[in-house]
């Protein structure tokens, strides 16, 4: 082989390297929404399933604070009318009831949260694959994404969708 043929090589393959180069620099640069972000706390209190639960428990949750409410006013009267004898069992009942109350609420604030997480890392996995995205950012509030362009907050889009698979809505697939 002379110098010009191996000259020649050389330029052609420059030039195909150069453009292989600027095609995948230019079709990197057409993906506009590989990365995007949610604001967690909005998801959460917004999700249907939340406030359905927040419904369901709450009723339950009530009837406890009634019970406990009902056993402070009867203590009260109690107390006022001097009958130390059944104060001190309704003092055990009174404990009793009350950390009943904080343990309901502590299990229900941890099993909501599990489950309702449970169900949105699965709509937002799905979302994330049928809008092709790279990566899907949580935040909470303010702080974790401090700037964004426009269009990169889903959050609004990713609650109508998990909100309409959690209602069972047939044309979201």
């Amino acid at each position: 082989m002379n110098f010009r043929s191996i000259f020649f090589i050389t330029i052609v393959n420059t030039i195909i390297l150069l453009f292989l180069l600027v095609f995948i620099c230019f079709s990197w640069m057409q993906k506009t929404n590989e990365i995007v972000y949610v604001d967690n706390m909005r998801l959460f209190n917004e999700f249907h399933m939340t406030r359905d639960l927040n419904n369901i428990n709450g009723l339950k949750i009530k009837g406890q604070k009634k019970t406990l409410d009902s056993l402070y006013t009867l203590y009260g009267i109690l107390k006022e009318n001097g009958k130390p004898e059944t104060l001190a069992s309704l003092e055990k009942q009174l404990r009793h009831a009350d950390q009943q109350l904080k343990q309901m609420n502590s299990d229900f604030v941890d099993t909501r949260n599990k489950t309702v997480w449970a169900r949105l890392n699965t709509y937002v996995s799905e979302y994330g694959g049928q809008h092709d995205f790279q990566l899907v950012l949580g935040t909470q509030g303010s702080g974790n994404v401090m700037y964004a362009r426009e269009g990169v907050d889903v959050t609004q889009a990713v609650i109508d969708f998990a909100n309409a698979k959690y209602e069972g809505d047939p044309s979201i697939e």
